[in-house]
């Protein structure tokens, strides 16, 4: 009985803690949009904001988190009626702020990072109709100063203002863009952001620019969604209004066609476009704090905004956070798949390319797979004034899981050797055009060896399993194995059509199977015929595969 009793004890004391950090987490809340309201109107209004909202900032998220802590511990079984009703009324009403909840302790290190010390942060813009393995071309860059004080874009700049660097640095495999050495502009070449957004930072630093605390990459379609709340905005310069829905469009003709015969600095106009977006959020009414808030919340979730930061304890939050772009295996993975494409020659020409990718596992007996991987590309001839070279020069990287080897077909010529680059995964390469309104596949098989392991995986943050909604496992832990994949999104223009399928070995039944966006938890259907898995989705941001299976 005294387990029972215990048990009882810990769970009120749980829903009082979930209570009483609620309740001091509203009234912080509350006090910071009174602040907004009475604060003067003006483009120093999100300035003089943060410094009087920050001890209420902080107190707010601190409370979140111990709201998280103690929300994660309550059971859903074995408690008094009275005590259980209490529980299921207290999920009904906190349930919709999970996902604010389950990253409470990145939020507090972001603002604990960014408001307790002034901070110079490195902004890099990236377009990604010119598709790069971080998401685009960068084609400016800016630096925002943050601190006690308030938030201030200092500068916003065209790319080529910044001279070569003076230290030659080889060009990568495959990076054929502009010449045998890498420069800035070029150097976001690897999917992983932070081995990305540590070389640009070695750059930066070899043009004896000033030093700064980390790295933030920005794309169009993020600038869309803060154009959906700040503008549309008028640049007189170049007589156009920019909106959510044109933004692409006319920031290609006005630097493609516009300005390139001029032989003057093309992206003057995204410089003058970013500052009055940026004068226009400093001066944010309160109306526009939720809908700002929300908006970068949506690009971060899905890699359009991602942060690194040279403070190893701020990146690891972020990387729990899932906004640092990373690479990241959760434990117990066993297959990892990351397909990059980057556009070696320039132009604007990925606005136009619709991709798929369809990604067949077949499990054996032994723990290995073969797996066959087809990524069509389909260049249908949508695309924007400007786009001056018509086909889609593509280098493709696919990165596997360590000791996988590729396989090659009845017919076909012996593949080469698979690739290992700064990332330190073994990459299938591949180089190839398509032209305006032609389609090509790509067909890759692999072998992975060790891709069903023996035993259960481990449960994830953010999973169905940890967040209480996913079927709680019946089978001993010593009679299954485990298949888990690690889906890694490459941040395009738009989210690719992505079909999984994994077919296990004959007579080796299903026990469990569950799929879900690592980032958000939002769970992702996934039909299970016979043994035959099956996952459709668009692929908006990593995603977790995991199927449990008992051994035959």
């Amino acid at each position: 009985a005294v387990p029972w009793i215990g048990a009882q004890f810990r769970a009120a004391d749980d829903l009082t803690m979930v209570g009483l950090g609620g309740s001091t987490a509203g009234k912080e809340l509350a006090t910071i949009m009174r602040d907004v309201s009475s604060t003067p109107a003006g483009e120093t209004r999100l300035s003089a904001l943060l410094k009087t909202a920050r001890p209420h900032l902080d107190a707010a998220l601190v409370s979140l988190t111990t709201v998280a802590d103690h929300y994660a511990r309550l059971p859903d079984q074995g408690l008094l009626p009275p005590l259980a009703d209490a529980v299921r009324s207290a999920k009904q009403v906190v349930g919709p702020l999970d996902p604010i909840l389950r990253r409470s302790d990145s939020f507090l290190a972001l603002e604990r990072y960014f408001l307790a010390t002034p901070r110079r942060i490195l902004i890099v813009s990236q377009n990604n109709a010119e598709l790069r393995p971080t998401g685009g071309f960068i084609g400016s860059y800016g630096l925002i100063e943050i601190g006690p004080d308030g938030l201030a874009l200092k500068e916003y700049k065209d790319v080529y203002t910044l001279k070569d660097s003076p230290r030659r640095v080889p060009a990568p495999a495959g990076a054929t863009m502009a010449g045998t050495y890498l420069q800035f502009r070029d150097a976001n070449w690897w999917i992983d952001f932070p081995t990305s957004a540590r070389t640009l930072l070695q750059f930066w630093q070899d043009l004896e620019q000033p030093a700064v605390d980390g790295v933030v990459a920005v794309d169009v379609v993020a600038m869309g969604e803060l154009l959906n709340v700040f503008g549309p905005i008028t640049v007189k310069e170049f007589d156009t209004t920019f909106t959510a829905e044109n933004l692409l469009e006319r920031l290609t003709y006005i630097v493609e066609v516009q300005m390139a015969p001029t032989g003057r600095a093309r992206k003057g106009v995204l410089s003058l476009l970013a500052n009055e977006l940026s004068h226009r959020m400093m001066a944010m009414k309160p109306d526009d704090l939720l809908a700002t808030s929300t908006a970068l919340g949506k690009s971060a979730n899905e890699k359009h905004v991602q942060l690194y930061f040279t403070d190893s304890d701020t990146q690891s939050a972020m990387k729990e956070g899932g906004w640092a772009g990373a690479i990241d295996p959760p434990d117990d993975t066993t297959d990892l798949l990351a397909v990059t494409n980057a556009m070696i020659r320039a132009a604007k020409a990925n606005a136009g390319v619709r991709k798929t990718i369809d990604y067949q596992v077949r499990l054996a007996t032994d723990g290995s797979a073969d797996t066959t991987l087809t990524l069509g590309y389909y260049n249908d001839e949508a695309h924007l004034r400007g786009t001056w070279r018509a086909w889609f020069g593509n280098y493709l990287r696919v990165y596997r899981p360590v000791g996988t080897q590729q396989l090659t077909g009845p017919g076909e010529a012996a593949a080469a050797g698979l690739m290992t680059d700064e990332i330190g995964l073994p990459a299938v390469t591949r180089a190839f055009r398509v032209h305006r309104g032609d389609s090509r596949e790509e067909v890759i098989r692999t072998s992975v060896p060790h891709a069903l392991a023996p035993g259960r995986a481990s449960v994830v943050p953010r999973s169905p399993l940890a967040a209480g909604t996913g079927t709680q496992p019946l089978m001993p832990a010593s009679s299954v194995s485990h298949y888990r994949l690690l889906v890694v999104r490459q941040v395009d223009l738009e989210n690719v059509p992505t079909r999984i399928s994994v077919s296990l070995p004959a007579g080796w039944p299903v026990s469990g199977v569950s799929a879900w966006n690592r980032t958000t938890g939002e769970a992702l259907l996934v039909s299970n015929h016979d043994g035959a898995i099956e996952l459709s989705t668009p692929l908006n941001g990593d995603v977790i595969v995991d199927v449990e299976t008992v051994r035959g």
